[in-house]
C-alpha cells in the first residue's frame, strides 16, 4: 500500500511540474508604426491566438516613425519589427530609380 501511495504522489508531482513547464510563456515585444494593411498579419495572429498557441505573450509597441523603432530594435528593446512600415518613401523611390528593385523582381 505504501508503494502505491508513493507512486500516486510522485505521479501527481510530476504531472503538476510538466503542466507548469508547458504553460510557461515568453513575452515578445513587437514594434509597429502605422495602422495599415501591412500590419494585418500581426493583428490577425493576435486575434486568432496564434502567439498564445506557441507560448508567446505579444506586447505591441507603437512608434510614430521608423528611426526610433529601428533604434529600439538595434538596442535590443524590441524582439521584432515589421520593416515595411519603417522604410522611408524616399528610400523606396531611390531604390526603384536605381533599378535595384526591378532586379530583385526578376
Amino acid at each position: 500500500m505504501r508503494k502505491v501511495a508513493i507512486f500516486v504522489g510522485t505521479f501527481f508531482v510530476l504531472l503538476h511540474w510538466h503542466e507548469s513547464i508547458c504553460l510557461a510563456q515568453e513575452r515578445v515585444r513587437i514594434g509597429w508604426a502605422a495602422m495599415t494593411a501591412s500590419h494585418t498579419l500581426l493583428w490577425v495572429a493576435q486575434e486568432k491566438g496564434l502567439f498564445t498557441k506557441h507560448g508567446l505573450i505579444p506586447e505591441s509597441i507603437f512608434f510614430g516613425a521608423g528611426p526610433p523603432a529601428m533604434q529600439a530594435l538595434v538596442a535590443g528593446d524590441l524582439d521584432a519589427a515589421d520593416p515595411r512600415s519603417f522604410v522611408d518613401g524616399s528610400f523606396v523611390q531611390e531604390m526603384e530609380s536605381s533599378g535595384f528593385i526591378k532586379q530583385l523582381k526578376r
